[in-house]
């Protein structure tokens, strides 16, 4: 590991709680919360997606034309939390659109993902084929800005909160 990684890690665990132990929710959480926010004064928009936590980030897919994609490609700003509301993790994030679903299998980080995604859900890459189903979905990738967790019973000695910068935006391809 190089210094300045390690030097990365050290600041993470300035908190009450361990980052190790916030990973491990989002690893674990088998599923997510996505809130996005309706245009024009619509409001938010909460629904549960499946999704993974890797390379820093959290991975899911929904179809472009959903809910969640129409407020995503006009408003990429998004809440993830998972599933549990004793043991809290909630990421405010950028999201981005990685790839149209046609094009997912084509990139090696996005291969990375559905690899710990097929895992996760115990599926076959056939059933996450682009054809069928999911011929509309895009994978999006949310980038933490903030990351808030806490121990509901412990609530004023746990509650910790981890701040990061956000990448400059990306193009998808296919876009």
């Amino acid at each position: 590991m190089d210094r300045e990684k390690a030097d990365r890690l050290a600041a993470l665990d300035t908190q009450p709680l361990e980052w190790s132990w916030v990973e491990r929710k989002l690893i674990t959480s088998s599923s997510y919360w996505l809130v996005t926010t309706k245009p024009n004064g619509g409001g938010p928009h909460a629904r549960p997606v499946w999704g993974v936590y890797y390379d820093g980030s959290v991975w899911f897919s929904t179809g472009r034309s959903s809910v969640k994609g129409q407020n995503l490609a006009v408003d990429p700003r998004c809440i993830i939390h998972i599933e549990s509301a004793d043991d809290v993790v909630i990421v405010d994030g950028v999201a981005e659109l990685v790839a149209p679903w046609e094009d997912v299998f084509a990139g090696d980080h996005s291969r990375a993902v559905l690899r710990r995604y097929m895992a996760k859900y115990v599926m076959t890459e056939s059933e996450l084929s682009p054809q069928g189903e999911l011929s509309d979905a895009g994978l999006y990738r949310v980038h933490p800005k903030t990351i808030n967790a806490w121990l509901e019973g412990a609530y004023p000695t746990t509650q910790s909160r981890w701040t990061f910068e956000l990448p400059e935006p990306q193009r998808p391809r296919g876009a």
